[in-house]
């Protein structure tokens, strides 16, 4: 998850992707015990050289977004370097009583072109922190981290605040290119039977790979969930659906999304900014 090989060259400029959200360090507004929340922070990273037997070890910013009922997402960077994104991952945790862990994770490196399935254990103080390890079988790699709750996770979710034109880039394992996404304001409004609304999003690669889909807010937590297919050719992945989440930082106007296709083999990510 966290091992880089080739930079993926999505730098989103001084406000640096990944490092700052604002609010962090605020405590969370909840009262169940569960590791819900948004979580920015650092992850020391060892890996083992499997000719010379010897570990290093470095560092890489990480952003994790945990939904109310389990599933997360989690965005890093590449080693040392808080401004350019390796990959993302995503899962679901169990949990209980101050302890969790996910069997499911799949991780989607853009920089190496790898999908691997670490297994992840930890714990969680509900509205401080979460903090684990993710264990790569296959290769002894470690990631251990202690993150901070931020309280960007405390933000209204808006389709009218998501609404707008975005730059950035798209990926997969396979690779990364320039993309815009557009999200409509609410295409379907909120009502008795659909609380938040619906909105659409179209996007384009800089290769003509075109995007479309949906998003609607969480029932809890600032974030939306999405549903995209990806066309035909020239596509790097065509005629997939992706499911997953997408997170506005408003205050730097950067959004994070995440979707691993349906089979969990890959991932469709875009990282941009907000015009």
């Amino acid at each position: 998850m966290f091992s880089s090989i080739i930079r993926l060259g999505v730098a989103i400029s001084g406000a640096a992707i990944l490092s700052s959200c604002g609010g962090s360090g605020s405590v969370a507004e909840t009262q169940q015990s569960t590791p819900e929340g948004l979580f920015t922070g650092t992850a020391t990273v060892a890996v083992v050289d499997p000719t010379t037997n010897v570990t290093t070890t470095h560092t890489q910013n990480m952003l994790v977004f945990v939904v109310a009922t389990g599933p997360y997402y989690a965005f890093y960077s590449g080693a040392n370097t808080s401004a350019v994104l390796a990959g993302a991952a995503e899962g679901t945790l169990t949990f209980s009583g101050g302890a969790m862990a996910s069997a499911d994770t799949v991780d989607v490196n853009f920089q190496s072109g790898t999908v691997t399935s670490p297994s992840f254990t930890g714990g969680y103080n509900t509205g401080q922190n979460i903090a684990g390890t993710f264990t790569y079988p296959t290769s002894g790699t470690t990631a251990t981290f202690n993150l901070t709750y931020n309280s960007g996770y405390q933000g209204v979710q808006n389709l009218a605040t998501l609404a707008g034109n975005y730059t950035g880039r798209v990926g997969t394992s396979i690779g990364s290119e320039g993309a815009t996404f557009v999200f409509s304001p609410a295409s379907v409004p909120a009502n008795g039977g659909n609380q938040f609304g619906v909105a659409t999003v179209s996007g384009t690669g800089a290769d003509g790979c075109i995007y479309t889909g949906t998003v609607s807010p969480l029932f809890k937590g600032n974030g939306y969930t999405t549903t995209i297919t990806s066309g035909g050719a020239p596509c790097t992945l065509p005629n997939r659906s992706f499911s997953g989440l997408i997170y506005l930082d408003t205050a730097n106007k950067l959004l994070y999304a995440f979707a691993p296709d349906d089979a969990r083999t890959d991932g469709l990510i875009f990282t941009g900014t907000k015009l």
